[in-house]
């Protein structure tokens, strides 16, 4: 798996180590940069090669250029409309990248309208 995280927060390394640990079969490709890079990297790394994950600083520009995709489909499957509301509700922004919270959930899918369902 790939992913593409800012430098100096240790955790989310940490995180992917014992991803490996409990799933050995999956091995990890990680890039590092600083936020202002990651900032400006953001659309065209979305829309070139996506990582499987990737830390946003910031997605509004993002959802407005519909590289981001309403993950909210997926909410029951996987268990996230247990959670509190106020837990996605940050993550959450309209058509156009705003307001913030009063839209879906969403993550990364290059080239894909926000508001698309799951396959």
């Amino acid at each position: 798996m790939s992913a593409y995280f800012e430098t100096g927060f240790p955790m989310a390394k940490a995180l992917t180590d014992e991803f490996s640990k409990q799933f050995p079969n999956v091995t990890w490709s990680i890039r590092e940069d600083q936020f202002a890079v990651i900032t400006q990297n953001a659309p065209r790394v979305l829309a070139d090669d996506p990582p499987d994950l990737m830390r946003l600083p910031q997605v509004s520009d993002l959802v407005r250029n519909n590289l981001l995709k309403n993950l909210d489909g997926y909410a029951k499957v996987f268990g996230w409309d247990a959670w509190p509301a106020s837990q996605l509700e940050q993550q959450r922004m309209g058509p156009g990248g705003r307001p913030r919270g009063r839209w879906g959930c969403l993550g990364p899918l290059a080239n894909s309208p926000c508001g698309a369902t799951p396959a």
